[in-house]
């Protein structure tokens, strides 16, 4: 990786924090544990006390809203 290319993978990484970091905590631990930990949506669901469809659920929601985030955080 060249020096530009890290700058602008520094960038990008910058903007996906900052439009995490503007998630509700809630939305915040299902994406650390669905996409960061790998973990499925039933064990997921055991953690916080959900079944797994609503686990699903609510991860394309989070998901939605940091889409959103990453829009107004990177104008």
């Amino acid at each position: 990786m060249g020096p530009l290319d890290r700058v602008v993978h520094d960038e990008e990484q910058a903007l996906v924090r900052a439009a995490f970091d503007r998630l509700a905590d809630e939305d915040r631990e299902l994406l650390e544990l669905r996409v960061v930990f790998g973990l499925d949506a039933q064990n997921v669901g055991e953690m916080l006390g959900k079944q797994a469809g609503a686990v699903r659920t609510a991860q394309s929601r989070a998901l939605g809203r940091l889409r959103s985030n990453l829009q107004e955080v990177g104008g």
